[in-house]
């Protein structure tokens, strides 16, 4: 996808230098850097990888940017943020990429036609591709989306923010690593190994 501002389609990187400078002002420390390497392997060739990182960092902000590179990119027809107080923790990411989309002109640079729209309150969609959250207690068997063809999108990149965290309970612990080996994990359907990335607040 040859753009105005350049061709970002296999390098995170720059597309967060150049579609959300405000939101990435300073240079990115080399964790950061890390971080953003890890989420472009994963998208670009699959795989299951978690990262600690420490508290204030930036990781929320560059998940909710590099979300909108996969769908934006193609690398993702439908991704799933997880997070951990119930539905709160997702619905506020979506918000926030919703902001990131809505006011961007650098993204309507990159993607001329690129339409938002609002899929219920746990989703939206950037042209015919999703982006839905949800916390970790909820049900995620059975998720999937229609395309505008009638074609059945099932998820294929999972972002699970911080669910982890030194307070919780060894039952609730073992709960939640239950759900995402029987649930999230199983989100691409049948033989369908789905990608992800699993972050965690350092000493949190």
């Amino acid at each position: 996808m040859k753009t105005p501002l350049g061709d970002f389609k296999y390098n995170l990187w720059q597309f967060l230098l150049a579609a959300f400078p405000i939101t990435f002002c300073k240079e990115f420390t080399g964790e950061q850097l890390h971080f953003i390497f890890l989420i472009q392997s994963a998208m670009l060739s699959g795989g299951q990888l978690d990262i600690e990182m420490g508290r204030g960092s930036g990781k929320t902000s560059i998940i909710e940017c590099a979300a909108i590179w996969g769908l934006l990119y193609e690398h993702s027809y439908y991704t799933v943020i997880v997070g951990r107080r119930l539905n709160d923790d997702a619905i506020d990411i979506l918000k926030s990429i919703v902001l990131h989309v809505k006011y961007n002109k650098n993204l309507y640079m990159m993607n001329k036609d690129l339409f938002l729209r609002i899929s219920g309150k746990g989703c939206i969609q950037l042209n015919d591709r999703f982006i839905e959250g949800k916390g970790i207690n909820c049900f995620f068997a059975g998720m999937h989306k229609h395309a505008d063809d009638g074609q059945v999108i099932r998820p294929d990149f999972v972002f699970i923010d911080d669910i982890a965290c030194l307070s919780l309970s060894p039952v609730r612990k073992a709960k939640y690593e239950k759900v995402l080996q029987e649930q999230v994990f199983a989100l691409g359907g049948p033989n369908s190994p789905i990608s992800a990335i699993s972050t965690k607040t350092r000493g949190h």
